[in-house]
């Protein structure tokens, strides 16, 4: 009886595993058309001709233009300084 309620449940669990596969597979070809719509879009970034030497010049400094900055603090590092 033992071995017959484990055979059950091998092929219930098979069936079920199935059954989880057909639900996903639509949430899958949309994010595999997503997915291929961004890696078929021309890339807008060129590569410039600066070397890693040119940017590490002193005097440089980064500007954000109608950017945000933030900072996160935990609660824990807050009090340990």
């Amino acid at each position: 009886m033992v071995v017959f309620s484990q055979y059950a449940m091998q092929v219930i669990m098979a069936f079920a595993m199935l059954t989880v596969m057909i639900v996903m597979l639509p949430r899958v070809m949309v994010s595999v058309y997503r997915i291929n719509e961004v890696l078929d879009m021309p890339v807008k970034i060129k590569d410039g001709k600066k070397t890693a030497q040119d940017s590490t010049e002193k005097g440089k400094e980064l500007i954000l233009q109608n950017g945000i900055y933030a900072e996160l603090y935990n609660s824990q590092f807050e009090q340990a300084e």
